[in-house]
């Protein structure tokens, strides 16, 4: 199935029942409240195969709450003896509907009392006379009953060479006919730009799939959820990225090869289990700490030390050391014998492990870590590796070295090159309500502002200041040959203690794209004196829009053509007010 499938599709953005789409981020293509662009007749099609008993019913509510409501059950035909199916589309010969060509995802808006139905499938038709037999389509999931979910399907999961008795790409005929998926093998079932600029009939499918099924969709769209995304995904729950090179060769591992259906493109395991609220159910697979390409003891036993200390993936916190109290053997067999890795109270490190009522267990920083499961022997910490395979990192450890150098970048003191038009950028995504303002006096700049929920999204935003403003650009001066960057600031009566450095450079575009990049630091609030906090190249990542690109050049490459300078909230980051004062953004030299 992973030709066509729910792993490689199912990207949701779960919002409050009653959030819309801004119209800037979606293209509308099928909506139920008389809008006369996207307003269409359907027709509710039950199966007519061979006998088949399969019914639905399709009821459009256009003035309350501007929806269809899709219901019905798919059954068995028994000349087949293979579950028929249920289809409703819309009844329009050669409608037109709007523009998809500039769109990467098609986007249902919907939600279901059925979530476990497995059977859901969409299709569109383009350039063809044969609207329902020659359409393209895709299978989805749903995975919620009582809130709306936006669904994205990626164009690429769509082919048009799909079986009449399955519905999927990926099965062959009883007549011996193999379909087949879209792919660089196979192109020619795939959905041009041509095709998703005509789009002439969408249809929704229940197949393949004996059961019971609902459905009630507010719009079906298209759209590119890096949009959606500009700074996070609403499932991500961690207070920051995971590490991109952790311990024990647990990192470039994708989470659609280990884990249930659901996981984001190109997501990664750990990020799915330390991380994805999603899918907090589950944990890395059984034994993954003894695979032989990643041998958790055999790699502890190498170190030679007598206890190792096991770090936060994602801020560094130390977790555990292990073993204490117990032998290195009996730590072996134990964890072992409950197939994770297994600690006991005593191998705790501090209070940065949290064991909430649920049984949950979490570091200080809020990573999932995996559950308390007591044995004969007290509390006993069933753990998931990939989330205690980093490096150690704190907030001391942004507090920067003594320099043999600074350059000064950005300073608030009329000096001539490096006084720069700073301004304040308010959180523009989605309808994202943060906000704040600077005030340069004194030779500091002054940053406050508040951080608030976006409605749509159901997540923090963000703020921002930057210099020059947005999409404009600035020669900063050339600090080629230094080591990283330093803020110089102090935070005051500040719930909002994580921020990052945000930098664009000339040379990372791609197309008409402009990649960022990014590093978070850590801001105490209400100390005595400003604070000097470091960053190091290597700690920024570059980004476009929020999602992690590869066509950026490595930043030391990059390090005299910075053409926009900045500092904000960290994402995901939480809600809050915050105060900064800022006196200067520099390049140090060690």
């Amino acid at each position: 199935m992973k030709g066509i499938a729910v792993t490689s599709l199912l990207f949701i953005l779960t919002f409050i029942a009653s959030a819309g789409a801004s119209s800037s981020s979606v293209t509308y293509l099928a909506t139920f409240d008389n809008a006369k662009s996207t307003t269409f007749k359907w027709k509710d099609v039950n199966d007519p195969v061979m006998g088949g008993k399969s019914s639905s019913t399709w009821e459009i509510d256009a003035s309350k709450s501007k929806s269809a409501s899709w219901n019905g059950e798919v059954r068995i035909v028994p000349s087949l003896k293979a579950p028929g199916f249920c289809n409703a589309e819309t009844d329009s010969w050669f409608a037109k509907f709007n523009d998809c060509s500039a769109t990467s995802h098609l986007l249902i808006h919907a939600k279901s009392n059925t979530p476990s139905y497995r059977g859901f499938k969409v299709s569109f038709a383009a350039d063809t006379l044969n609207v329902q037999f020659h359409s393209f389509k895709a299978p989805f999931n749903m995975t919620s009953s009582d809130t709306y979910q936006t669904v994205a399907i990626p164009f690429t999961d769509f082919s048009n060479d799909w079986s009449a008795y399955t519905g999927r790409c990926d099965t062959k005929d009883p007549t011996g006919k193999q379909h087949v998926c879209c792919s660089s093998e196979h192109p020619e079932v795939c959905p041009t730009k041509k095709n998703l600029k005509d789009i002439s009939e969408v249809g929704l499918w229940t197949e393949g799939v004996a059961g019971k099924f609902n459905l009630d969709i507010m719009w079906i769209g298209c759209g590119n959820p890096e949009e959606f995304e500009t700074e996070g995904e609403s499932r991500d729950t961690c207070q920051g990225s995971v590490e991109s090179e952790l311990k024990y060769n647990v990192s470039n591992r994708l989470a659609e090869d280990y884990l249930p259906d659901g996981a984001t493109p190109k997501e990664s395991l750990a990020h799915a289990v330390c991380c994805d609220s999603y899918f907090k159910p589950f944990a890395e697979p059984a034994f993954f700490f003894s695979r032989p390409d990643v041998d958790l003891f055999g790699a502890i036993k190498k170190t030679g030390k007598k206890t190792t200390i096991f770090y936060d993936s994602v801020c560094g916190l130390p977790l555990f050391e292990a073993p204490k109290n117990r032998t290195f053997e009996e730590f072996q067999t134990e964890s072992n014998k409950y197939h994770w890795p297994s600690f006991r109270k005593d191998e705790i490190i501090g209070d940065n492990v949290k064991i909430l009522k649920t049984g949950e267990l979490v570091s200080k920083c809020g990573t999932h870590l995996g559950s308390n499961q007591p044995d004969e022997l007290g509390d006993r910490f069933c753990t998931d590796l990939v989330c205690l395979s980093g490096h150690p990192k704190s907030i001391e450890t942004t507090i920067a070295p003594k320099a043999t150098n600074d350059k000064a970048i950005a300073t608030f003191d009329g000096a001539e090159g490096t006084t720069w038009p700073f301004v304040a950028v308010n959180d523009p995504v989605m309808g994202g309500q943060s906000n704040s303002t600077i005030t340069i006096k004194n030779k500091l700049a002054y940053w406050s502002g508040e951080v608030k929920i976006v409605p749509f999204l159901h997540a923090p935003g963000f703020c921002t200041i930057q210099s020059p403003g947005l999409n404009k650009k600035e020669d900063v001066p050339s600090v080629v040959g230094f080591d990283g960057i330093v803020v110089k600031a102090m935070s005051r009566n500040s719930a909002i203690t994580l921020f990052r450095v945000t930098l664009e450079s000339s040379g990372a575009t791609h197309d008409f794209k402009r990649g960022q990049y990014t590093a978070n630091f850590a801001l105490k609030s209400d100390t005595k004196d400003f604070l000097e906090l470091y960053v190091p190249w290597t700690a920024f990542k570059c980004s476009w829009r929020g999602e992690k690109v590869d066509w950026c050049p490595d930043i030391t490459t990059q390090l005299d053509k910075f053409n926009m300078i900045g500092i904000s909230t960290a994402f995901p980051g939480k809600a809050g007010k915050f105060n900064l004062e800022v006196e200067s953004i520099s390049a140090r030299k060690f």
